[in-house]
């Protein structure tokens, strides 16, 4: 008698010599409406290791792309192509080796290091690249495409004049047509030119037929604050932009010392103060550097600035 087996379908990729195993699932048609499409390694659809608040509002996987939620691997090389107008905006932590070994190229500008894309418009059918060296990974990364969308007009009713009897031909008002989006309607009737954000304001709400668009002045991180979030500008989908976003400085513990100096984007390191003799001593950082400290022995007698 012949058993009846379930066929699962199995699709085996020659990569390098080496055989990859892939899922039926895997190979399942991509959604029409994605944002990019890929070609090469190393990258993926997905918000990778970004969490929900990083990303700030719900998205659709295919919106997205992302080295995955993992460090990258080494030898990476990959090419995306826009399917849609917008802007590239980094979402969550974007951490690569420098931009001269590991880097995304778009508009014929290297993203590394810390250095993330943000507000990059591109157009239908442009294409920016993936690229990791054979050493050293980091976290990575994870671009979306914030799609701009023309606004749609409401449509109006057409106005029904009452009859009036009169011996004299009537006239009727002009109407008054605002060229919207770059003109509104105002209160009384009136056109009015539609507001623009300047390079310091974000986008509070977007422009309609009947309303402008309102700007927000993009905060400024003070001298003991780093920039978590770079902001967002500009009339997308959204219709909302995004403020920057500061978090205050590390602040180091008497008993330690700054190993690593906060950047604009980035926070104090601190680690802690080690002694040069072996014995029991009493650390004093008045008087030591990053490399230095001063120690005191059981006696009470103060030894002077070595080397750690």
């Amino acid at each position: 008698m012949r058993h009846a087996h379930t066929l699962v379908f199995i699709g085996v990729l020659a990569l390098s010599g080496m055989f990859q195993v892939v899922s039926a699932q895997d190979m399942s048609p991509l959604p029409q409406n994605r944002a990019f499409d890929i070609t090469g390694t190393g990258v993926q659809y997905g918000f990778g290791s970004a969490t929900p608040t990083e990303m700030g509002r719900q998205r659709d996987e295919y919106q997205c792309v992302t080295d995955g939620p993992d460090r990258y691997g080494n030898n990476e090389q990959a090419t995306i192509t826009v399917r849609r107008n917008g802007a590239i905006n980094s979402e969550g932590a974007f951490n690569t080796e420098d931009a001269r070994y590991d880097f995304l190229a778009i508009g014929g500008i290297r993203y590394g290091g810390s250095n993330a894309p943000m507000n990059v418009e591109v157009n239908r059918g442009d294409s920016f690249t993936w690229t990791s060296d054979s050493a050293v990974t980091r976290h990575g990364w994870t671009v979306c495409l914030e799609e701009y969308v023309a606004p749609t007009l409401n449509p109006t009713d057409s106005p029904t004049l009452n009859p009036t009897r009169s011996t004299a031909s009537p006239t009727l008002s002009p109407t008054t047509t605002c060229t919207f989006p770059s003109q509104f309607m105002n209160a009384v009737g009136g056109c009015e030119t539609v507001s623009t954000c300047s390079s310091q304001q974000y986008q509070t709400a977007a422009p309609s037929p009947s309303s402008d668009r309102e700007c927000e002045t993009v905060s400024t991180c003070s001298s003991q604050q780093y920039q978590t979030r770079m902001p967002l500008t500009g009339p997308y989908q959204s219709g909302v932009g995004r403020d920057r976003e500061c978090e205050v400085l590390t602040v180091c513990e008497a008993n330690e010392y700054e190993s690593v100096p906060p950047t604009a984007t980035s926070d104090r390191v601190c680690a802690e103060l080690t002694c040069a003799r072996i014995e029991q001593q009493w650390l004093d950082n008045n008087c030591c550097t990053t490399s230095q400290t001063r120690c005191e022995d059981l006696k009470g007698l103060y030894n002077k600035c070595s080397e750690c």
